[in-house]
């Protein structure tokens, strides 16, 4: 009977103690991701099942790399895409100067990124960096973070 309470109290114990957390860090504000003074973000995607370049390509399909500066509102693109269908792939880029209205909703989106609780498998990873006044910050798998398809619905609806 001895080595039963020995082994339950060994196990909550344990349960207690042993438990990992799986709580993102957090670099930003408020327990935010992106730290509210940002002045730029960046965010690199990469991997997914993409089908395998023909030769001639200059790049990896899924490598896409989404640059935003806040002060100005462009937000800045380099995708790589098989324009011609025909599996060779190169980089796009492009840019575009976002509306007041559109500015607003991303800031707002990027602000309110929160870290996940939860890790989840994938084989697309997103990373975001920020520069700041008060420092810069990175967070690798953004894509599991609360509110990062908030962003990139902003993103998409301006760049491929």
């Amino acid at each position: 009977m001895r080595s039963l309470a020995v082994a339950s109290a060994a196990l909550v114990t344990c349960l207690a103690a042993c438990a990992t957390d799986h709580t993102a860090p957090s670099t930003g504000s408020d327990g935010g991701i992106v730290a509210a003074d940002a002045t730029s973000v960046q965010i690199h995607i990469t991997g997914g099942l993409a089908p395998t370049p023909a030769a001639g390509s200059t790049c990896q399909p899924m490598d896409d790399l989404y640059t935003y500066t806040i002060a100005t509102r462009v937000l800045a693109w380099t995708t790589c895409t098989s324009a011609t269908g025909d599996n060779v792939f190169a980089e796009a880029p492009g840019s575009a100067t976002l509306d007041a209205a559109s500015a607003d909703q991303l800031h707002a989106a990027l602000l309110a990124l929160a870290p996940e609780m939860t890790t989840v498998g994938g084989d697309i990873t997103a990373r975001l960096a920020y520069a700041a006044p008060s420092g810069s910050g990175s967070f690798i798998h953004i894509e599991q973070a609360n509110g990062y398809s908030d962003v990139m619905d902003v993103v998409y609806s301006f760049a491929p």
